[in-house]
């Protein structure tokens, strides 16, 4: 439940993300094409002069649907006659063949250089850059009419852009191991972008009609846009979802980008669709254009993404910092993804300025992601430092034994110090936020004073505990995974928070302990601990004998490897201590490693009590003697014994 909780978490601020950059890019466009001509004393009326100008543009485009025919009839008779178009298609081809066939024989020379095997975006640019000189040079040299040699030329132009294009596609797929070849739709999309634009450029140069050339673009795009959504439909479908969903909080760009983030595709491809479409309706030249080069961004955007490596490889790495600088770099990929959008679709980020809503609000959400990205990198920054610290190899003290004291220590200052920074840069977004939506953080930030000395008199217990834990950890009374007693509270320190700690005792409960109420620590974790050892044994004991079983003992403990490893100091026989009613205390003792003192006390009581019944020394136990007195006459003993028979015995019947 918790992780599905947290998945949704991340899926809920995968989608905030993703419709940022949509929203802050389309809002602008509205509200600046309504507003553009509306005079700056008259912004009262702009809702009504836009729908003026929209009803325009509308009434022109629909009335262009029937000289749309005629106008393309023009573009094609612009090119010639049947002769003519048969003529340029063989031209087409004979450039496209023939430059084939001399990139590919420079593509094997080159690859011969190499003894092994030659890079494949070496091979591949050696060959592009062939194909593409050899085509222009055979241009210049083609015994045919200069406009068949021009459209030739930009039939071959395009078909290398999009061969070039889909050669990249099926370079990353394959690097991603999904296709070996460029998808079906994806090729389908590039046919229909090359032949629009070849056409719409045909129309243009031919002198059709601004109208006629939007109906023609509006068409196009609009299968264009239809054969985008199978494109992602399909790219999406070839690579699985992000395996461990928590991903989506170390590393949301990743978590956005991925298959499982479908609907991030959906939503910039609706952006670009209605701002494209708009812009054709408006009778733009060139929207076809940049809306066809904004899908390819937008196509390039997972490409990029994969490049670099995915989230499984990076949490693998032996670079922290290498993985934080990828992830900050995919955040970067994604806001130049961004700028390169709003340049193509023509707008203008750096002039929403005025009081219109739609500018208003991108202005505000551009805010709002720039403080979201700036936090994040600050976090992992931070993070990775924080991460670094924590998994530092330990360094042995200057203590006789050698104990390891100041990784453990970090491991306890660590989670505190991540809370704090964490609620640093949350507290410092949300007050830039705040600002950036128009809210007077000063009067805010004042209040938050006077509140904290309310609560600061208010809670004084809380304070107190605070700084005492602060006090505590600064002078490393304890560590996570130390066993203490604090008062009448015993157990191994599992957590701390900023103002108590949690202790769980032996017998599995759980504690929660207030920095303000510890007081004295007993800490029996640190460098080493001394058991002592007590036994009641006779009087009539040898205690030379029992110095020297004690010896042998201590000397098979010591070939034990595991209880070898344990102790610090050998088993000691430390003689009489006391005397007791019933006999003689003697005792033992020996230092071991802390949390290890009880395996080697288990095994020394068992120990002793075989080897000293084996040597014939007896344990002293409790015995209750009786006393008769002084001692009786004989004869005075016999009559009594008489006396009492005769009473108790009863005369037998006569």
């Amino acid at each position: 439940m918790k992780h599905c909780t947290k998945a949704r978490m991340a899926r809920s601020g995968g989608a905030a993300l993703g419709l940022l950059v949509p929203a802050a890019l389309f809002l602008p466009m509205l509200s600046g094409a309504a507003t553009a001509a509306v005079p700056d004393g008259d912004r009262a009326s702009w809702l009504m002069h836009s729908s003026q100008e929209a009803t325009d543009w509308l009434s022109a485009f629909f009335d262009a649907l029937a000289q749309t025919p005629a106008a393309i009839s023009q573009a094609f008779a612009w090119g010639g006659d049947s002769s003519a178009w048969l003529l340029v298609l063989l031209t087409s081809a004979g450039l496209l063949a023939a430059a084939a066939l001399l990139a590919f024989g420079a593509r094997k020379a080159v690859a011969g250089m190499f003894a092994a095997r030659a890079p494949k975006p070496l091979l591949w640019l050696v060959y592009t850059l062939t194909f593409l000189l050899v085509g222009v040079g055979l241009h210049l040299l083609l015994p045919t009419t200069t406009r068949v040699r021009s459209i030739a030329f930009a039939v071959f132009l395009i078909a290398t852009v999009l061969a070039a294009i889909s050669g990249i596609i099926a370079g990353v797929l394959r690097r991603r191991r999904s296709a070996e070849r460029t998808p079906i739709c994806v090729r389908a999309a590039l046919s229909v972008a090359g032949i629009g634009y070849f056409l719409l450029i045909l129309m243009r140069i031919s002198g059709a009609s601004l109208p006629s050339h939007a109906v023609v673009a509006a068409a196009l795009w609009i299968v264009l846009a239809v054969l985008a959504v199978w494109c992602i439909h399909h790219l999406t479908r070839l690579h699985p979802p992000v395996a461990n969903e928590q991903t989506g909080f170390d590393d949301p760009v990743y978590f956005l980008l991925s298959a499982h983030s479908r609907w991030f595709y959906y939503t910039v491809l609706t952006l670009i669709t209605a701002t494209t479409l708009f812009r054709i309706i408006r009778f733009e030249y060139l929207a076809f254009a940049e809306g066809t080069l904004a899908l390819l961004t937008l196509g390039a955007l997972p490409a990029l993404v994969s490049l670099l490596p995915d989230h499984k490889t990076l949490s693998s790495d032996n670079g922290p910092w290498r993985a934080t600088l990828i992830r900050c770099g995919r955040l970067v990929l994604l806001i130049c993804f961004g700028l390169l959008l709003a340049w193509l679709l023509e707008i203008n980020l750096m002039s929403m300025t005025s009081d219109r809503f739609g500018e208003r609000a991108a202005r505000i959400l551009i805010d709002i992601g720039i403080a979201a990205a700036l936090g994040f990198l600050f976090w992992q920054i931070a993070s990775t430092f924080l991460n670094i610290l924590m998994a530092r190899p330990p360094i042995p003290d200057a203590a006789p034994h050698g104990h390891v004291h100041r990784a453990s220590r970090i491991q306890t200052f660590v989670p505190l110090l991540r809370a704090l920074v964490l609620c640093f840069i949350l507290g410092a977004t949300g007050m830039i936020i705040l600002a950036a939506m128009g809210v007077d953080i000063g009067p805010l930030l004042a209040g938050a004073g006077i509140f904290g000395i309310a609560i600061g008199f208010g809670s004084q217990a809380l304070v107190k505990d605070v700084i005492s834990g602060l006090f505590y950890l600064s002078d490393d009374a304890f560590r996570i995974g130390e066993y203490i007693e604090i008062g009448s509270v015993k157990g191994t320190v599992e957590g701390i928070s900023i103002r108590s700690l949690k202790l769980r005792h032996p017998r599995g409960a759980l504690f929660t302990v207030p920095f303000g109420d510890i007081g004295i620590v007993n800490n029996q974790s640190r460098d080493f601990t001394i058991i002592k050892l007590e036994f009641l044994v006779d009087f009539d004991t040898d205690l030379r004998l029992a110095k020297k079983t004690v010896r042998e003992i201590s000397a098979e403990i010591a070939q034990e490897p595991e209880l070898a490893e344990a102790m610090l100091e050998p088993l000691k026989f430390q003689g009489v201590r006391r005397m007791e009613p019933y006999g003689m205390v003697v005792g033992v003792k020996f230092t071991a490693r802390p949390g290890q003192q009880f395996v080697v006390r288990r095994e020394t009581y068992a120990l002793i009590r075989d080897r000293f019944a084996k040597a014939g020394i007896r344990f002293a136990r409790p015995e209750v003697r009786v006393g008769g007195g002084q001692a009786h006459d004989p004869d005075v003993l016999a009559a009594a014994s008489t006396v009492i028979e005769g009473v108790v015995t009863p005369p037998k019947p006569k």
